[in-house]
């Protein structure tokens, strides 16, 4: 019998530190928004170099920018574009965190508009924070995706308050910010909600 309390000892111990490590990775998984992603494709159907001198210097990091063009230039069939998008990821990861390309602004420049691409407003908006404060000679030439993002981002918190539904408005509208930081109209709105609302 103390065998087999400790064998069920031993497995409870197994069954906890698997969720305790498949947690954090479910975590991990970002939220997609479509609406970016069709925003993004409609700005332009064609691959947009960077505005802004950014040398990639490493053959890693030049690799996740061809990756990236080709999901936007050959990428017709959805599956297709999905995998060249994640290729693209998987490499600039690679730089950034083995390869000593975490001060490389390129590396997160791409980083963040593949992260744009496949709908990743929180990683985007990290990544290409990043490259900002790298390269801030690359100010404008971010500013413009920014601005393509958060158009059907408070269009779509514009959308849950028409239809009653304040706690998504109001997520969505937070969501906004960053992406124009000069717009007062998620402020405004988001005043309007807590004033006539019982949030």
């Amino acid at each position: 019998e103390p065998g087999v309390r400790r064998l069920m000892k031993r497995s409870l111990t197994a069954a906890l530190l698997l969720v305790s490590v498949a947690a954090p990775l479910a975590a991990q998984e970002p939220a997609r928004d479509t609406t970016v992603a069709k925003a993004l494709r409609a700005y332009s159907s064609r691959y947009i170099e960077p505005e802004c001198k950014l040398a990639k210097g490493h053959f890693l990091v030049s690799s996740g920018a061809t990756y990236l063009q080709q999901s936007i230039e050959k990428g017709s069939v959805e599956a297709n574009r999905q995998r060249l998008l994640s290729d693209g990821e998987r490499v600039l990861l690679k730089a950034i965190t083995e390869s000593g390309q975490a001060q490389n602004p390129a590396a997160w420049y791409y980083l963040g508009r593949i992260y744009l691409q496949r709908g990743d407003v929180a990683g985007a908006d990290s990544a290409l924070a990043r490259a900002q404060t790298l390269a801030p000679e690359c100010t404008a030439d971010i500013a413009k995706y920014r601005k393509v993002v958060f158009a059907p981002v408070v269009n779509q918190a514009i959308s849950f308050s028409k239809n009653g539904q304040e706690d998504s408005a109001v997520a969505y509208y937070r969501k906004a910010m960053p992406w124009n930081p000069t717009s007062s109209l998620p402020d405004q709105n988001l005043a309007a909600i807590y004033t006539t609302s019982k949030m």
